[in-house]
């Protein structure tokens, strides 16, 4: 039994139909637009005792697991009171570069009450395995630091 073409001279180009059907339909494997996953994508970290004038500071930064957004929470303390009294927690917010993990956040905090605080915070953030990664607090223009991810009692080397 044979087949009966009418049209053997589209042969060839009915084969080539068949043959590219399955990457038309699945895609062609060209350029692929989403780009690898930042190895400072949805992180957190933190640094901790951290010396500004007369206060002890802690940050938390958190990076978005997609974008640039990063966001940190700062813990003012009063080292002076036995209890190491918390003055104030303020947020910031600011971005980070998925590249190099450069970090920039603001915030602002009152305390006392009517007397406003602006800071701002730059560095780079760690990353794995040597987890290095350092910034810099400047808290109403005076600059602090830089102090390192982890802890920064005087002992551990980081901080000033």
């Amino acid at each position: 039994m044979s087949f009966f073409n009418p049209y053997p001279h589209l042969r060839p180009a009915l084969l080539l139909i068949l043959l590219a059907l399955p990457g038309l339909l699945l895609g062609c494997g060209g350029s692929d637009s989403t780009a690898p996953a930042s190895i400072y994508a949805g992180k957190s970290v933190t640094a901790t005792k951290m010396t500004l004038n007369t206060r002890i500071a802690d940050l938390q930064v958190t990076t978005a697991a997609s974008g640039n957004v990063a966001t940190g929470t700062l813990t003012l303390t009063d080292p002076s009171r036995a209890t190491r009294l918390v003055i104030a927690t303020p947020n910031c917010v600011g971005t980070y570069d998925p590249k190099t993990g450069a970090l920039n956040l603001t915030g602002a905090f009152e305390y006392p009450a009517g007397t406003k605080h602006t800071f701002s915070i730059v560095g780079t953030l760690p990353v794995a395995p040597s987890n290095q990664g350092s910034i810099n607090v400047t808290l109403d223009g005076q600059a602090y630091g830089p102090f390192v991810f982890g802890d920064n009692t005087p002992a551990s080397g980081g901080g000033n």
